[in-house]
């Protein structure tokens, strides 16, 4: 290879290189950047406790419809953080929000119709609203209707029957396809005589933060409810996670053998209350 080309060929790749940049440049101006940019300064700022800053970023993006500038507004008004603390505007953020189909502000208000915080209770709107946010995966919302529908509050009463046919069915179908322990656990609540939509539930429970620290949330989750007659269904999630922890450590055919010798007797008929949790998660 001659001086000549060597020369040339640098030339080619500067040349190229200069065009690359200039296109990184101009896209990274493009609106959308510059929007996503103030929301991060926003959300830096709102980290350090700056919410003057955080307001003034987020407030023309929530103008401008960003569904998630709107849902973080909603809590700042909720909450009180750098603006007047105002229950009717923190819900018309969250509204507006939900309204574009953030699933958090949907459930966010679901628990704000449904337990009354801050506006009158009114449990067959904040089923809707649960509903909706469960419809696109969030757990928090699905995990309320599954309450609700043991109690047949709202539209959740109906909800029992689309979780047990379709969600029961069809969740644990695609559990199973990614982890094994899914069918062991699944087998016990068979022989316990729960529904498809417990099965779904306790399955879906394990497989996301592999098992007993998301078992123990949803147990805490549904003991708060103080409802007598699911006590059982507790001890037997909170089985579930130990059996499906020694499983995972030590293999199926081991943990079955350790399971039946320790098996947490006093758990069946466990009623104690555990503190009460905030129904709605903040950013």
């Amino acid at each position: 290879m001659n001086e000549h080309y060597q020369i040339n060929l640098i030339a080619a790749v500067y040349s190229r290189l200069k065009v690359i940049l200039a296109l990184l440049v101009v896209s990274a101006l493009l609106p959308g950047n510059l929007a996503q940019a103030d929301f991060v300064k926003g959300l830096n700022a709102y980290e350090n406790k700056d919410y003057a800053t955080a307001l003034m970023e987020w407030m023309p993006l929530a103008d401008a419809g960003d569904s998630q500038a709107q849902y973080n507004l909603g809590w700042m008004y909720k909450r009180g953080r750098g603006v007047p603390q105002s229950d009717n505007t923190a819900i018309m953020w969250f509204e507006m929000s939900a309204q574009s189909g953030h699933s958090g502000a949907q459930s966010t208000l679901g628990s704000i119709y449904y337990y009354g915080e801050g506006i009158a209770r009114n449990e067959l709107v904040g089923a809707r609203w649960f509903t909706q946010a469960a419809r696109q995966g969030n757990l928090r919302a699905r995990s309320e209707l599954e309450y609700m529908s043991y109690k047949g509050i709202g539209v959740a009463h109906g909800y029992r029957s689309i979780t047990d046919q379709l969600a029961g069915m069809i969740g644990s179908a695609f559990l199973f396809m990614f982890n094994p322990f899914a069918w062991m656990l699944v087998i016990y609540l068979i022989l316990k005589k729960r529904t498809f939509a417990q099965i779904s539930f306790g399955t879906i429970a394990v497989q996301m933060l592999c098992v007993l620290p998301f078992v123990i949330y949803f147990l805490v989750e549904y003991q708060k409810q103080e409802y007598p007659t699911e006590v059982d269904w507790h001890a037997g999630m909170l089985e579930l996670g130990v059996l499906s922890f020694i499983s995972i450590m030590s293999g199926l055919a081991i943990s079955f053998f350790v399971y039946t010798l320790l098996k947490p007797k006093h758990l069946e008929n466990s009623t104690e209350a555990i503190e009460d949790l905030s129904p709605a998660t903040e950013i």
